[in-house]
């Protein structure tokens, strides 16, 4: 009986103990993984929250960039990681669209996380070669109607967002041109330039670069107004399709399961820098739309992107390679 006793007292004690021993969060580094390349919209902003996400909350912040299978790896391992802080994904659109492209993916868009903090949209925009004759959209529209599928357009692959989307204009428009996907949208981008295709679909971030510097020319903005980097250009809502807007979306989830506390914690310290001057001026210069959103909202529109991403593939015919 007295052993009984000494062993529910030791018990007892390590309950007790146990809470007020453990360290507080964080008490070692955070791990962001980057479902992108580098030199990517996603990766740039990654980058530029991390450094200042460890200085928010005492810790470092290693970046690293888990490419493949249009995100799904990198998606994939936050997803199945502990859900304890210290692992956070940098969100971009294919968390969402991948749903809807592929007939199974191994983890839940909106089940298998939390939500901590979305930070920005980034428009895509039709960029031709500097040479092309092409100087409108319009005038492009009119050469395809007479001339299906004589035109090509470069894609960063079969079912990512930059073939949906031309896809799904097309579409809408009654015309067609020949899809060539690439590995990467690299590639894309230097085709495009040298005219070995009539035009591609980048994320602005990327392809703002090379129209300003002349090598490539904007003829439109997919999204539904205008955007501050390239005024002049119009969105395709002033171009004969109401309420296109393919804006994708950069944001910060967690694994599910993520406890309030740490959450709370998270969510806090992502809109804290989020909102700092500092972080609309690096947009800005990325071409990218501020669309802050805690948590809460957050969730909400992760939900409306799934269904927005699940209609652009069923109106485009994208199929994943």
């Amino acid at each position: 009986m007295h052993s009984f006793r000494m062993a529910l007292v030791a018990v007892i004690a390590a309950s007790l103990i146990g809470p007020a021993a453990a360290q507080p969060y964080p008490s070692r580094p955070i791990h962001m993984i980057v479902p992108a390349a580098p030199g990517t919209a996603t990766d740039a902003t990654a980058r530029f929250v991390a450094q200042r996400l460890g200085q928010e909350l005492g810790t470092s912040v290693a970046v690293e960039n888990k490419v493949g299978a249009n995100g799904i790896i990198g998606i994939d391992q936050v997803a199945k990681s502990p859900p304890d802080g210290y692992t956070v994904l940098a969100s971009p659109s294919p968390v969402y669209s991948n749903k809807a492209l592929y007939a199974k993916i191994p983890y839940d868009p909106i089940a298998d996380f939390t939500p901590l903090a979305k930070a920005v949209s980034a428009y895509l925009v039709l960029v031709v070669p500097a040479k092309s004759p092409f100087r409108t959209l319009e005038n492009m529209i009119e050469y395809m109607r007479t001339h299906p599928d004589e035109l090509s357009y470069a894609s960063a692959g079969s079912g990512s967002v930059t073939h949906m989307a031309p896809a799904m204009m097309l579409a809408m428009a009654k015309v067609t041109a020949l899809h060539v996907p690439y590995k990467g949208g690299d590639r894309a981008i230097v085709d495009t330039i040298s005219g070995q295709v009539a035009m591609s679909f980048p994320a602005l971030a990327t392809a703002l670069p090379h129209v300003q510097t002349g090598t490539l020319r904007a003829l439109a903005i997919y999204g539904a107004r205008r955007t501050e980097a390239l005024p002049d250009v119009p969105a395709l809502t002033e171009l004969g399709f109401p309420g296109f807007d393919i804006a994708t979306s950069i944001g910060f989830l967690g694994p599910k399961g993520l406890p309030v506390e740490i959450q709370g914690r998270l969510s806090a310290a992502l809109l804290k820098i989020l909102r700092t001057p500092d972080f609309a001026t690096f947009a800005k210069s990325q071409g990218l739309e501020l669309d802050v959103l805690g948590s809460t909202e957050y969730a909400i529109s992760g939900k409306n992107e799934l269904a927005h991403w699940t209609k652009a593939v069923e109106v485009s015919g994208a199929k994943a390679e």
